[in-house]
This record gives C-alpha cells, sequence and structure tokens, in this order.
C-alpha cells in the first residue's frame, strides 16, 4: 500500500471525526444558548417586575396621602404614576399565560382605580361619607392589585430559578461531553501516530541510521538500505539512497578538497588587507560592516569585534539618508571627502566605494583614507590665500578712496553753502516776525518785507532745503555702498538682484570714470541669484576698473544685463587699447599683468573668476587690440529645489577652496 493511500485514509477518518464532534458539540451548544436567553430573558422579566414593585409603593403613597389630608390636587399626580405604571405593565414581552394573565389583571385593575381616583376631584371635603365611600373602593382596589402583584413575582421568580438551575446543569453537561470527546480524539490521534510510526517512520529512521553509520566509518562497501515491510515509496526511496551513495562519496571528496583551496585563498586575501595602508571595510547591502582590516581598527580607534556588525553611518554619518537607510549612492562615488562622526578628534577623511557579489548577494567595499594631515596644511594654505584676498580688497579701496572721497566732498560743499545762505536769511526773517507781531507796526512791516525781498527769500528757502537733502541722502548712498563692499561676506549665501549690484559698483567707482568715460547701461536682468553679494560686487568693480584703465583719454564703457538660455548674461564693453591674443589666453593667471611694475598685482581677473566659479557661473573674453574689450559673465538662475542646492554647495564651501583674486 502507498504512503498516498496512508495519506487518504487518515484525511478522510481525521474529516469524519472532526464533523462527528463538530455536530455533537455544536448540538450540545444550541441548547445551551436557548437556556441562556430563556434565563436572561426571565431575570429581565424578574427586574421589570420588581421595578413596578417600587413604583406601586410610591403609587399606594401617594393615595395614602390623598386619603389621609383629603388632598385632592394629588390626584393629577396619582394619574401620572398611573398612566406610568400602565406603560411599564404593557412593555412586558412573556411567553407564559399564567404571567400575561396577572398582567393583564394589574392593568384592569390600575384602571378601575383610576375611575375612583377621579371622582376624588369632583367632591368636596364636607361630604365625609361619599368621601370615605370612595376611599373604601380604592382600597378594595388596591388590595387585590397588591395580591395579584404579589403572584406574579413570585411565580417570575420561581421561574427564573427553575431556568437558572437548568442553565447550570446544561453547562456542566457541555463541560463534560467535551472533555470526553477531547479524550476520545486524543486517544485516536494517539493510534493513528503509532501506526505510522511503526509502518512509515520507523522504515526511514532505519534508513538514515545505516546511512549515519556508513559515514561514521567512512566504508566505500555496499551497504544495504532496502526496507521490506514498509510502503512503496519507502521502498524506491531506499533503492535510491544505495544507487546515489558511492555518488555521493566522490562529490564529498571533491567538495572537501576545494573547501581547503578557499581556506587558502582567504589566508592570502587577508594577509593582503593587513598590509594595506588605507581602512578597507566590507559591507552588506544594509551598511552593516562584515570585515575590517587593522588599518579600519587604527581610524575607529576600537577594537575588530567593536566595530564588526555595526552599521557605517555609526562612524560615516554621510552615508546614511534623512530616513536612516544606506545610501548606496554616496557609498559609490569615488575619492570622496567627508567627515567622520563628531565624537572622532581627526575626522577628516577620503573614501571610495565599489560594488561586489559574494555567493550572489551584493556587498560593497569600502576604502577611506586619513587625510587630517593634508586638511591642516590645506587651512594653512587657505588662511594665507584669504590675507591676500582681504588686501587685494583694501588695495582696491585704497584706489578708490581719492575719489569717493571727492564725490562726497562735493554734496558737502554745496551743503555747507546752502547752510550759509539760510543763516543770512535767518535775521531779516526774524525782524519780518517781530514787526509783524506788533499791531501798530503793521505799515513798517510792509516796508521792511519790500525792502529786503522776503519773498525771494521765502521762495528760496525751500530749494534750499531740498537741495541739502539730495546732498547728504548722496553722501548716505557711498557710504552704504562702500560699507557693503568693504563688509566680509557672511558664511550664508543670499539671493542677489545682479542688476542692483551694477548699480552699486559705478557709485563706488564713480569718480573713477566720470571725467573720462561714458557709461551706457543696458540692465535687463531683473532676476536674482543665490550668491555672496561682498564677492559680485568685487567682480563688477575689477571689471569697470579695468575697463577704465585700458582708455587712456576717453571713451565709452557699455553695461548689459539679460536672460540667455536660462543663465543671466552679464557683458562689460569697452573701447580702449584692448588685449593681444597671446596675452588672452592667460589673462586669468594669477600673478599674470601687463601693467608696470607697482601698478597692479595681476590678481584681478584670477580673482574674478575665482568668485564666478564658486557661483557656478562662467566667463568668457574677447578683445582686438586697438578696438577695445569684451568680457561675458554667466551665473545660472535659482529657483525651487536648485535654489536650495546652490545654496548648500555655496554654504559648504571653505576657504581653502578659494582661490587668490585680483590683477
Amino acid at each position: 500500500m502507498k504512503i498516498s493511500n496512508y495519506n487518504q485514509l487518515l484525511a478522510v477518518s481525521t474529516l469524519v471525526s472532526g464533523m462527528i464532534i463538530f455536530a455533537t458539540l455544536w448540538s450540545q451548544n444550541q441548547k445551551v444558548e436557548s437556556i441562556s436567553r430563556a434565563h436572561f430573558e426571565s431575570r429581565l422579566l424578574a427586574q421589570t417586575v420588581n421595578h413596578i414593585s417600587t413604583m406601586s409603593q410610591a403609587w399606594l403613597t401617594t393615595q395614602d396621602l390623598l386619603f389621609s389630608g383629603k388632598q385632592t390636587y394629588l390626584v393629577n399626580g396619582i394619574n401620572i404614576q398611573s398612566k406610568q405604571l400602565t406603560q411599564t405593565l404593557l412593555a412586558i414581552k412573556t411567553t407564559d399565560k399564567s404571567n400575561n394573565k396577572l398582567i393583564q389583571q394589574l392593568i384592569g385593575t390600575i384602571k378601575n382605580n383610576k375611575t375612583v381616583i377621579d371622582s376624588f376631584a369632583q367632591l368636596t371635603q364636607v361630604d365625609d361619607k361619599v368621601w370615605q365611600s370612595t376611599i373604601t373602593k380604592s382600597d378594595s382596589l388596591t388590595t387585590q392589585y397588591v395580591t395579584t402583584l404579589e403572584t406574579l413575582l413570585q411565580q417570575v421568580s420561581v421561574d427564573n430559578f427553575a431556568l437558572e438551575n437548568k442553565l447550570t446543569d446544561a453547562n456542566n453537561y457541555l463541560v463534560i461531553l467535551t472533555w470526553g470527546i477531547i479524550s476520545l480524539y486524543l486517544i485516536f490521534i494517539s493510534f493513528i501516530v503509532t501506526w505510522f510510526s511503526k509502518y512509515i517512520v520507523k522504515p526511514i529512521e532505519n534508513i538514515t541510521e545505516v546511512a549515519q553509520q556508513s559515514n561514521e566509518l567512512g566504508q566505500e562497501q555496499y551497504v544495504e538500505f532496502i526496507q521490506e515491510d514498509a510502503p512503496a515509496e519507502v521502498i524506491a526511496l531506499s533503492s535510491a539512497i544505495q544507487s546515489f551513495t558511492q555518488r555521493i562519496t566522490i562529490e564529498k571528496q571533491k567538495a572537501d578538497q576545494e573547501r581547503r583551496n578557499v581556506i587558502n585563498k582567504n589566508k592570502q586575501i587577508k594577509a593582503i588587507m593587513n598590509t594595506i595602508p588605507c581602512s578597507l571595510l566590507l559591507l552588506n547591502d544594509h551598511g552593516v560592516i562584515q570585515e575590517c582590516n587593522p588599518e579600519a581598527c587604527k581610524l575607529f580607534a576600537k577594537s575588530k569585534n567593536e566595530i564588526m556588525t555595526e552599521n557605517i553611518a555609526i562612524f560615516l554619518p554621510v552615508l546614511s539618508m534623512l530616513d536612516g537607510q544606506f545610501d548606496t549612492k554616496m557609498l559609490l562615488r569615488s575619492m570622496e571627502e567627508s567627515l567622520l562622526a563628531p565624537s572622532f578628534e581627526n575626522p577628516h577623511i577620503e573614501f571610495s566605494g565599489r560594488e561586489i557579489t559574494i555567493n550572489g548577494s551584493i556587498n560593497y567595499l569600502l576604502t577611506i583614507s586619513d587625510i587630517n594631515e593634508r586638511k591642516h596644511s590645506q587651512k594653512a594654505l587657505s588662511s594665507l590665500n584669504q590675507q591676500l584676498v582681504n588686501a587685494e580688497k583694501l588695495a582696491s579701496i585704497g584706489q578708490l578712496s581719492a575719489g569717493i572721497a571727492h564725490e562726497i566732498n562735493n554734496p558737502v560743499g554745496f551743503i555747507h553753502s546752502n547752510l550759509d545762505v539760510l543763516a543770512d536769511y535767518i535775521k531779516p526773517l526774524t525782524d519780518y516776525i517781530n514787526l509783524a507781531s506788533e499791531a501798530d507796526q503793521q505799515e513798517q512791516a510792509k516796508v521792511f518785507y519790500q525792502e529786503n525781498d522776503l519773498e525771494y527769500i521765502i521762495n528760496d528757502i525751500g530749494p534750499l532745503i531740498k537741495s541739502s537733502l539730495e546732498g547728504t541722502i548722496r553722501i548716505s548712498k557711498i557710504i552704504k555702498d562702500l560699507g557693503n563692499y568693504a563688509h566680509v561676506d557672511s558664511k550664508t549665501p543670499e539671493l542677489i538682484s545682479i542688476d542692483n549690484l551694477i548699480e552699486q559698483s559705478l557709485t563706488l567707482v564713480a569718480n573713477e570714470l566720470k571725467y573720462k568715460v561714458k557709461i551706457v547701461k543696458n540692465l535687463n536682468a531683473k532676476v536674482s541669484v543665490m550668491g555672496f553679494p561682498q564677492k559680485l560686487l568685487q567682480v563688477f568693480i575689477n571689471m569697470l576698473v579695468n575697463a577704465s584703465h585700458a582708455i587712456e583719454n576717453t571713451g565709452r564703457i557699455s553695461i548689459y544685463s539679460c536672460i540667455v538660455k536660462g543663465e543671466i548674461n552679464i557683458r562689460f564693453e569697452d573701447d580702449g587699447s584692448g588685449i593681444s591674443q597671446e596675452h588672452l589666453k592667460t589673462i586669468f593667471d594669477p600673478f599674470f599683468t601687463t601693467k608696470p611694475v607697482g601698478k597692479g598685482t595681476g590678481l584681478g581677473l584670477h580673482i574674478v573668476r575665482s568668485i564666478i566659479d564658486e557661483h557656478d557661473g562662467h566667463i568668457e573674453a574677447s578683445s582686438i587690440v586697438g578696438q577695445g574689450s569684451k568680457f561675458e559673465i554667466f551665473l545660472p538662475i535659482h529657483s525651487g529645489t536648485e535654489l536650495n542646492n546652490a545654496a548648500n554647495k555655496l554654504e559648504n564651501i571653505t576657504l581653502d577652496d578659494v582661490n587668490l583674486i585680483g590683477k
């Protein structure tokens, strides 16, 4: 007989026994549930009758007050109580005919009593005989009502007690029946397990035992696996095992040899990892460290046991996304500079990652180099570069200071002149006011007004004050623009209006240009970029000063701004001496200058290109000797996400990333 036949037999017997058990327990459970519902209804009826009994006591007490004190105003209250009792009795639902009969008797008694009570409202207190007769009728009805109610309460209590005992007996029988069926089912299962163990499990155990003994002895001789007293499938299985025994032995020998080879290769790889002068870490696809070399232990200042099974984000936070997931895109970058966790004293590192497949699963090989010494050197160089940049800016301010002083001196001069004139106007105006305030001096005041031409003075005061205010505004603007230029940029970039920045640069170099240069402006950019205003202001000042120096006598400088293919295009053109093609290739190199010694540092255009590069822009230059030069600056327009990315990029620029500036 096959195992499948045994399985079918077991399935059918289990199904039939299960159905019998279910049907038996379901039938008994239905009986228990039916009795439980009847008991619940009986208990609810008993509570309702008890409630009616309580209401009846209040009803009868109110009637006693009516009878004893002849207080007829209580009739309405008694009628309301009668109505409530009647409604409560009508709401009772019971299948017991005797109970229904008693309830109807109670309702009838209440109605008859109501008729008697209503008659009290028509009686006078002086008619004692009629009053006493009516009380006697009511007492007779209430006595009948109380007797009927007690009978109903007693009958309901008896029924409730009987149902409670019946429910207890049914529950006990259900428990006994359940345990009896469970015991029989366990006996049946034990019989089935014993039978299967003897005819199916035991032959398979015999095959396993023989195979284990053969492996332990290491014998390659014939082994008897065939089982006689077993299902057909077990006999076929034992024959197949016997035929594959020799093949398995051969494959095992091959596997042992391959394992020894792998162990040797692992030793070689481990020796290589231990001698590499940078940190090596093997990560799984979740960023958990699977292996590391001694250099990694040295870098993290932890033992290998402390590093293993930790997530790489604990040591290198940049490899973790905002939601805590492993950032594989960041890992696969090459020669990426980053920082270790804040707890490390020397956090500067450089890492590279590669994806590798080991046993069909994706892993990542991470190499980390300690670059703290390089960073210290860069920081020292960066400090020197910044000092050169600031020195160049101070030199520019020094070159512009004489012109700026002249620009400030002009409005100061005419303000001073205006104040002198106003001082001369005060005396005649004061004298006229004093004369006009005297009633008997009005004629003399008019003569004084004409002789001193006060009408002209009064008309001249307004323009003088307006001119002086315009002068102060002009001085304030020059000082504000100079302060913006001299101010050191904050580390946080901000939105900048390019057109406004060009106007500020023109204010600062106005004296440098106004005597020999005509300015032509066409500013139509009307958009903002994200960056550092003082640095871009230095770019525009350099452009204007260089153009002015290229013009020997008089000439023209044209400034244009517009939008070209999603970028702001700023163009400076002059008609000066121009730049040769040979020099045009090197004008942006540091320390290159065509000016005489002492006239320039050779850092101006280099600084310009460095600042433009920081702002993700670029600069182009073209020139014809004798006709002039043209410099075009292109800056990206940022919006939405691009604006935030640009801000983050500029915030992360360190001083050692800034090149030397100036010309």
